[in-house]
């Protein structure tokens, strides 16, 4: 029995994005990743159960992403105000670049995007809602990481208090000798 364990590669990019796209409230849905597996696969039939119970246990991360978060066009347009207020000049380069690219219809009866349709400085109050979706992303990550030391604190105290229950609790004492002494 061979098992592959852990998520497909661009799940926790999947993961990533998601979480930006909700923190940010733009708009997407999720879509299955062609070719993906579902999570632990096997090679054989033989003992399902166990490999059931075995993936369940050391691949907790299967189920982490639920699929590629696509855009809607209403979340596009979300993303295309979010990047051209917060950073306009770019914006304007890669609204040019888009258009040359695919060669769409009104690039070519009109040419480039003029600058002036977009503002000379970035908006102050987009500036602000990125710096507090920074911040509270943060703040997040650190209540996680907190969360996770806690729950292995947790963790080995369970251990150690089951292998109390089965047999005396055992103790290592060392002690090191210098035998020239």
């Amino acid at each position: 029995m061979q098992l592959t364990f852990g998520p497909h590669k661009e799940s926790a990019a999947d993961v990533a994005l998601r979480r930006v796209y909700d923190a940010f409230s733009i708009e997407y849905v999720l879509r299955p990743r062609a070719g993906a597996p579902a999570g632990p696969t096997q090679n054989t039939g033989h003992g399902s159960l166990t490999s059931a119970l075995l993936g369940a246990v050391l691949n907790p991360a299967a189920g982490a992403s639920q699929g590629m978060p696509c855009l809607t066009p209403r979340g596009f347009s979300d993303l295309c105000q979010i990047n051209a207020l917060s950073d306009p000049p770019k914006s304007w380069a890669e609204f040019n670049r888009i258009l040359q690219h695919y060669r769409l219809p009104i690039w070519q009866q009109r040419g480039d995007v003029p600058r002036e349709m977009l503002p000379a400085v970035a908006a102050p109050h987009m500036l602000s809602r990125i710096a507090n979706v920074q911040a509270s992303q943060l703040q997040a990550s650190h209540a996680a990481v907190q969360a996770t030391y806690q729950a292995s604190l947790l963790r080995a105290k369970g251990q150690r208090a089951a292998l109390d229950l089965i047999g005396p609790p055992t103790e290592y004492e060392y002690r090191y000798r210098d035998d020239r002494i």
